[in-house]
């Protein structure tokens, strides 16, 4: 399914059923990773292009999520702990090299948990917090309390040194990246 909407956004259009006269809009599947496959689409049907993709980006959500673990001053025992866990995951191999949206959104978390943990809190970063949030929403639906999640957990917190500023930033523009599909639907 996720290959035929990518086909039809190349067709101009956003159905499983493009190719018919009258196409019937979805609206079960977010557009972000249908989008994503598109781009590849364009160039190429090699479906290993977008499993090596996805396995890079893998990579570099492990990567985001050890600096994370630094910047935390966790030390290197939570990081060998957090790397030693992920030596059983067996459901990586099969997410990564499959055609799902779940690597691309692994991706997008570990980077916002990354921008979270290490850059001072700034109206900047509440941007483009809510960028990457947002984009992690159009491909998992699942993400989209996960801003009034941040938002109360910042908030019980960080109550005396709360921004309100930086939070309503956070909160608009994350609401404004879910403004075209919720038109769409």
């Amino acid at each position: 399914t996720y290959f035929a909407l990518a086909d039809s956004l190349l067709h101009g259009t956003y159905s499983l059923y493009w190719q018919l006269p009258v196409e019937v809009p979805d609206t079960f599947r977010n557009p972000g990773y249908p989008l994503f496959l598109a781009i590849f689409r364009a160039f190429t049907d090699n479906v290993v292009v977008i499993q090596l993709v996805q396995v890079a980006l893998y990579v570099l959500a492990v990567h985001f999520i050890l600096r994370s673990l630094r910047a935390m001053d966790s030390g290197s025992i939570a990081r060998n702990i957090f790397l030693l866990l992920l030596l059983p995951s067996i459901n990586i191999l099969y997410y990564h090299t499959g055609i799902h949206p779940e690597p691309v959104a692994t991706f997008l978390i570990a980077w916002v948990v990354s921008v979270e943990v290490t850059k001072p809190d700034s109206y900047r970063r509440s941007l483009v917090m809510a960028l990457i949030i947002g984009a992690a929403f159009q491909f998992r639906s699942t993400l989209l309390l996960l801003p009034a999640f941040w938002f109360l957990s910042r908030w019980l917190f960080d109550r005396k040194s709360f921004q309100w500023r930086t939070a309503a930033i956070f909160v608009v523009a994350f609401v404004c990246t879910t403004l075209p599909y919720a038109f769409w639907n």
